[in-house]
């Protein structure tokens, strides 16, 4: 789909801004700054084990691009103990995939919308991966990793949408962004809005000058190559509403590498746990404005077992993990 998302973003606009934000060092703006930096990752993992039973639930995605509608997709997410799982219908293409995270391997399905049969997908090459044997698979121990811990995590990039209210663009989480030296708080402090108590967090990243680098089509990239350790990040600096329990985006004002965004979500409470329940996207630029919009319906709880994540599930055979065929590595 980001290959879609892509040329739709090409064709729509080009252009690029930053914002300016006016520092104020009082004590109580310190506090806060202070309280953020100290206590943000046991927030995250307070809203990890909130999540641990599992969630699942639909999701509709839309595109417009100067308010004509130019994608849509249909997801069903499950996120169940150790399992992963993600089902998508493509309107353009007909079709219908599953993207799916066992006890030992992931995999990739797909077959016409009006089929009765699923196909393994590029079988030869990495539809089929066998898990790492040190991978973190827990929700729980989901702790939103950057370059190389990415190997540690088969899933990483699968049901991410559970985590919509952290993420700034594809790869740009807070957790993750807040983890790294490159990222500083300007200013924070606690605002009101609508009689809701929120942080309103200014900050800068300052991206790292990464050098050339000239490699062949098949070649790998070096393991100490810098991009390695920070993959894709776009944003550059930015203002963040969040919430006051899990540090959830409500919303965000950022300036990134390709240009200005604006993000505003809204969540439900389910069972005392904010869930996202709509997430909105604009950029604007000189060509005009590209918008996304994500509907959300999830909920907490989840009881089928590892045999819905398996491609038995699906009437296909089940891998043979010593196989060559079969990725030997992680997601």
């Amino acid at each position: 789909m980001s290959r879609f998302l892509t040329v739709v973003l090409a064709i729509c606009f080009a252009g690029n801004f930053s914002f300016l934000y006016a520092q104020d060092d009082s004590d109580s703006k310190q506090d806060v700054k202070r309280y953020i930096t100290e206590n943000a990752t046991q927030l995250w993992g307070n809203y990890l084990n909130a999540l641990q039973n599992g969630v699942e639930g639909d999701v509709r995605f839309q595109s417009f691009c100067n308010d004509k509608p130019a994608l849509q997709y249909n997801w069903r997410v499950i996120r169940e103990k150790n399992w992963g799982l993600e089902e998508s219908e493509d309107p353009q293409e007909n079709s219908v995939r599953v993207q799916s995270f066992s006890s030992g391997y992931s995999f990739i399905i797909s077959r016409q919308a009006d089929a009765q049969d699923w196909n393994v997908q590029d079988w030869n090459v990495d539809s089929v991966e066998k898990a790492s044997p040190n991978a973190i698979t827990n929700i729980k121990d989901y702790s939103f990793p950057t370059g190389e811990e990415q190997d540690r995590i088969p899933d990483y990039g699968l049901c991410q949408l559970i985590f919509k209210g952290y993420s700034l663009g594809i790869s740009d989480y807070v957790p993750t962004l807040l983890r790294l030296p490159e990222f500083t708080i300007e200013s924070a402090e606690k605002v009101n809005r609508d009689g809701v108590d929120y942080y309103q967090v200014n900050f800068s990243f300052d991206q790292p000058d990464f050098p050339a680098l000239e490699i062949g089509e098949n070649d790998e990239i070096p393991a100490n190559f810098p991009y390695v350790k920070y993959p894709k990040i776009t944003v550059k600096s930015g203002s963040l509403l969040l919430t006051t329990d899990y540090l959830l985006i409500k919303e965000a004002k950022i300036d990134t590498i390709h240009g200005p965004r604006e993000i505003k979500n809204d969540y439900k409470i389910v069972d005392g746990v904010p869930l996202i329940s709509e997430y909105h996207l604009t950029i604007r630029g000189e060509g005009g404005e590209y918008k996304e919009t994500y509907a959300f319906d999830f909920r907490l709880g989840t009881n089928y077992g590892p045999s819905r994540f398996k491609l038995s599930h699906y009437g296909l055979p089940e891998p043979n993990l010593d196989d060559g065929a079969v990725a030997d590595r992680a997601r």
